[in-house]
């Protein structure tokens, strides 16, 4: 069984045992940027948590909809890509009831510039990018009310992208 609070989005897909104690649990950890041991690697279909606080946005990784997969969580993501950079983030998959659950994006941290709202399904990977900010705020707001379990919700990522300056 998994340690109190394990699995964690955002702390890697790989599992490692905690052999400090008599109980040894697993926990959830990032095989990609650091050698570890391993005997079996989860793939990316994994449930997410239901607390919007529980999930970090970090570059380069996937970010699940809160309560993946039954998201009907909202939630506020703030993606920072590095100083002197843009942020690109890549919508991997969105799937959202047409017209009643939306996914918008703004560029900076307040949002006063809409770069996109989005609503259905987009099967296909797409990017959007802000034009001067190195700060994006992403906005799932699902309608609790008519979802339908087939909607699973989105999966995405985000990198810095250097602007040249």
């Amino acid at each position: 069984s998994f340690f109190t609070g394990f699995p964690m989005a955002g702390l890697g897909n790989c599992s490692g045992m905690l052999t400090e104690s008599s109980t040894a649990q697993w926990i959830n950890e990032d095989c990609d940027n650091q050698k570890l041991p391993f005997i079996c690697r989860r793939s990316g279909s994994y449930s997410s948590p239901r607390d919007c606080t529980a999930i970090v946005p970090k570059e380069g990784k996937d970010i699940l909809a809160p309560g993946f997969p039954t998201p009907d969580v909202p939630c506020e993501f703030m993606m920072v890509a590095d100083a002197n950079c843009l942020v690109q983030l890549e919508i991997i998959t969105l799937e959202a009831n047409p017209n009643v659950d939306f996914l918008e994006i703004y560029e900076g941290p307040i949002g006063k510039n809409l770069l996109a709202n989005l609503t259905g399904t987009k099967p296909n990977p797409s990017t959007y990018m802000t034009k001067s900010a190195n700060m994006m705020r992403v906005n799932w707001k699902p309608n609790v009310n008519n979802r339908p379990p087939e909607y699973r919700g989105f999966q995405i990522r985000y990198y810095s992208i250097a602007t040249g300056k």
